[in-house]
């Protein structure tokens, strides 16, 4: 028969953690082999300590608590009311689900004799051609660029303005 944590310990399934130490100190106390001289002693001491290591530790406790919740089973459930499966109720004739055999895809295409996903999957389409070298080329000018000063972006900045004032600057002086 299987021991009853609570019950070992002599608490309500709704005892705090204090109520379980102070009630787990208490039988200990009176239940220890090398206190009492009752022969059932050290069985009583053994499952308090037990139920104490379960309640004490919260995740112990739940899964504890969990395995004493039984769910009945739902009054529908007996194989006496299920004569049929929704399946075979509700399956249209000729119909094809998941778990049916179906017939093999064609390798190739039937007009044009091509595999079908060629080159997609052992990245051989040109799209996946020269990746590695296209990186390579934007990783060393992301390198350049951001090796450039401050000192020296802020100049390029001044010199881009300088021309556009220019560029602005003379086409006033023409049209006024």
């Amino acid at each position: 028969m299987p021991v009853d944590h609570y019950h070992a310990l002599k608490v309500p399934r709704n005892a705090s953690k204090a109520q379980i130490k102070s009630s787990f100190y208490q039988l200990s106390k009176a239940h220890h082999p090398d206190l009492s001289a009752h022969p059932d002693s050290p069985d009583h001491f053994r499952r308090a300590s037990e139920a104490y290591a379960v309640l004490s530790d919260d995740r112990q406790r739940r899964a504890y608590d969990r395995s004493l919740t039984t769910v009945p089973p739902h009054p529908r459930e007996h194989a006496f009311f299920r004569t049929t499966t929704w399946e075979t109720r509700n399956r249209p004739p000729n119909a094809k689900f998941a778990w049916t055999a179906r017939k093999p895809r064609p390798v190739y295409h039937t007009s044009t004799g091509v595999k079908f996903g060629a080159g997609l999957r052992d990245r051989t389409h040109p799209v996946y051609q020269n990746v590695s070298q296209r990186h390579s080329d934007e990783h060393k000018a992301h390198i350049a660029f951001s090796r450039i000063s401050g000192t020296a972006r802020a100049l390029q900045l001044l010199a881009g303005l300088s021309v556009v004032m220019w560029v602005l600057g003379s086409s006033g002086k023409e049209s006024g």
